[in-house]
């Protein structure tokens, strides 16, 4: 995530809106953390099934993207662009470089960090997640698990898939 801002705990379906965005907010000290290899690690056994990585655009790295709606639209699926089209349509003309603003790589990290929690978290799919940042800080994993039993039959009615219930 470019910009540094990372999620403070963890985000799920039930979460309210005002409650995601305190979440999203920078975290300052970590509950509990230990010692590996001279550097203080986060200890987390929060039951996580899944962890995606996040490049952290370093400062020196940063710069403006051409075509940044192109990039999203290969990111995410036709479904979840249209309706983010319609949501905030000015977003859209900056990412297709209308209007002399460019968006910058670190803001592009931002986005897809960002829709990627809001799907996860959504009503249609109803995950947990957390985050943790890398031992030499240039990566963000976004954990990731299922917990809730309607949510895990409500999944597997939707893809068709057979669970003990």
């Amino acid at each position: 995530v470019g910009s540094g801002r990372l999620p403070t705990a963890e985000m799920s379906a039930g979460s309210s809106s005002e409650q995601k965005e305190a979440l999203l907010e920078v975290r300052t000290e970590p509950s509990w953390e230990r010692k590996v290899f001279r550097s203080n690690v986060e200890v987390d056994n929060g039951g996580w099934q899944y962890a995606m990585s996040f490049r952290r655009v370093k400062e020196s790295e940063d710069r403006p993207v051409t075509e940044a709606d192109a990039i999203l639209m290969k990111v995410f699926t036709s479904t979840i662009t249209d309706e983010w089209k319609q949501q905030d349509a000015q977003l859209w003309e900056r990412l297709r470089g209308e209007g002399g603003e460019q968006v910058m790589l670190s803001e592009l990290h931002d986005l897809v960090f960002d829709k990627c929690t809001e799907v996860l978290t959504g009503q249609d799919c109803g995950f947990d997640v957390g985050w943790q940042v890398s031992v030499v800080d240039d990566e963000v994993f976004l954990k990731i698990r299922l917990a809730d039993d309607e949510n895990i039959k409500h999944l597997a009615s939707k893809i068709e898939m057979q669970v003990p219930i």
